[in-house]
């Protein structure tokens, strides 16, 4: 099972290098969770026939429809969901006071830990980021490749 916020592993890459040198880094702390730990803290939800999350989240992102999506191990389709009413998921992953909004009122709460709605939303989002950053490179590298070979052609003949 997932570990609390506060207990979260964090493996920066500055991990151990004393005060001053951490202070001049500007990684993340907290790398958040992997596909592995997203999917099995996603199966802990309850998917409430009222999702208390949904309402009591700011933005209105439907949390039930995209944590299934995660299940379902969907993650672009779990980050296009989020983005039908955020389109600043990474950021608010990080920065939301979730624990007052969406994960307060999750009613897992009642039994011990919410689900974690923020760090999930988090991933899918840094996901889709990753995934796009690296399609785009690949169609670039290509693009110039073909432009290269066309160049090339021209100046034989």
């Amino acid at each position: 099972m997932p570990k609390s916020r506060a207990h979260q592993d964090a493996t920066p890459a500055h991990a151990g290098a004393g005060a001053v040198v951490a202070s001049q880094q500007f990684t993340e702390v907290n790398l958040g969770y992997s596909a592995e730990l997203a999917r099995q803290e996603a199966i802990r939800c309850l998917e409430c026939a009222k999702p208390t999350c949904t309402h009591d989240c700011p933005v209105g992102v439907k949390v039930k429809d995209f944590v299934q999506l995660i299940v379902a191990g969907d993650f672009m389709a779990a980050a296009a969901k989020i983005r039908e009413d955020n389109v600043l998921p990474a950021v608010t992953g990080r920065v939301c006071p979730q624990e007052d909004h969406c994960e307060g009122a999750c009613l897992l709460k009642k039994k011990g830990e919410s689900l974690g709605i923020g760090y999930l939303e988090r991933f899918v989002a840094d996901y889709e980021q990753t995934t796009l950053r690296h399609h785009h490179h690949c169609e670039s590298t290509t693009n110039r490749e073909k432009s290269c070979d066309r160049r090339q052609r021209g100046l034989r003949g």
